[in-house]
């Protein structure tokens, strides 16, 4: 059991967390070690436990990127994932700044979002592939024709950044 990735699932809907812990369970890669509703909570879960990564939600009780922040201050060896509905650019970027590695809509297939957690554990980043486009597209509307472009295509391949 020692080889299972260790994870707390923070999400203030009890029927939507207890489905993603249920699918990250009978995956076999994870260990759910805590749930969690609110920030607050969250914070305490993750001092107590010390997991390998975190899902938050962005609109939880408490603020999922307040959360973030805070978790990063106090146990900065957890990697944070955001699982959200949220599509808004500032909201990504909040995320981006409070560390956190991965950026997934709630709409992503549970085989996927296994995947996804299993390449942030193994030091990889995602943001899901159409917020990651909108990013960069809007960034390179700001870049000089001076300045040379970077390939936007391979920086968003598979959504990793």
């Amino acid at each position: 059991m020692s080889n299972l990735i260790t994870i707390i699932v923070v999400d203030d809907h009890p029927l939507f967390r207890e489905g993603v812990v249920t699918t990250l369970q009978e995956s076999g890669f994870f260990d759910v070690v805590a749930q969690a509703g609110t920030q607050e909570d969250a914070i305490r879960e993750a001092e107590k436990h010390l997991p390998d990564l975190m899902l938050l939600d962005v609109s939880m009780p408490g603020g999922g990127i307040e959360t973030a922040e805070e978790i990063t201050k106090r146990v900065p060896v957890v990697k944070i994932i955001m699982l959200t509905v949220s599509e808004q650019e500032e909201d990504v970027q909040a995320a981006l700044r409070a560390q956190a590695r991965g950026y997934v809509l709630k709409g992503v297939a549970s085989d996927d979002l296994i995947s996804i957690l299993r390449d942030i554990n193994n030091g990889d980043s995602y943001i899901s592939p159409n917020l990651a486009a909108n990013l960069l597209m809007r960034g390179s509307s700001t870049v000089t024709e001076a300045e040379p472009k970077k390939n936007s295509i391979s920086m968003i391949e598979n959504g990793k950044f």
